[in-house]
């Protein structure tokens, strides 16, 4: 779908909210072109995720958002991670660290029911080998360092 610079499509919106409440539409491709500069980004809905990946000459991004509702450990797939507590307390388990990578995990539920976040292993999460608890509505960024661990 190409998208004129003066305005935006609302057929491209129409395709996107078809997509996240579960229409027929699971992916999108837009393409936006204005004199010399190419930017592409497409959002895929699949099993309670949007991937948008945005490509252009002085741009590459790809940002996964992920819904959980149970226990869950942490791998290259997610980035986003939306924890719905409403029915019970959930654990998130982080991957084993790579050196620059982050989650952004938020506690979207409203029923008091915590999110407690766990290291791999021996690796320090804040500082510490020891877990990290999000109440409802408390958002975490954390972003790994090969010394430091998980901050």
């Amino acid at each position: 779908m190409r998208i004129p610079e003066s305005r935006t499509s609302s057929d491209f919106f129409n395709r996107i909210k078809d997509a996240i409440t579960g229409g027929t539409q699971t992916a999108i491709t837009v393409t936006y072109t204005q004199i010399s500069k190419l930017f592409n980004f497409t959002i895929n809905v699949d099993n309670n995720t949007i991937e948008i990946d945005g490509t252009n000459n002085w741009l590459q991004t790809k940002t996964k958002i992920n819904r959980v509702t149970a226990n869950t450990t942490l791998d290259n797939t997610y980035y986003e991670v939306f924890v719905d507590t409403d029915s019970a307390a959930i654990t998130i388990t982080l991957p084993a660290g790579t050196s620059g990578k982050s989650f952004r995990i938020i506690n979207t539920g409203t029923s008091n029911n915590a999110v407690t976040i766990t290291p791999d292993g021996s690796e320090l999460l804040l500082g510490e080998n020891s877990s990290f608890t999000l109440l409802g509505g408390d958002v975490i960024i954390i972003t790994y360092e090969t010394t430091e661990g998980w901050y």
